[in-house]
């Protein structure tokens, strides 16, 4: 399933930015690190290599 990159508002980039440097909650940063990659135009099964994520896990 091959989704178009997310557009995020510079506010909510820095906002994913700073959760995905967090260290309190880790669902949370590696959540954030998905959809910033999203929003770069890395695809779901790049992103699924990158984290060491099944491509479901990406999508959910």
């Amino acid at each position: 399933m091959a989704l178009k990159a997310l557009e995020l508002t510079q506010e909510e980039r820095t906002k994913l930015e700073a959760m995905a440097r967090s260290r309190r909650d880790w669902r949370i940063r590696d959540r954030s690190r998905t959809i910033l990659m999203f929003s770069d135009g890395v695809r779901a099964k790049e992103i699924a290599r990158r984290q060491e994520l099944t491509l479901e896990a990406v999508y959910e």
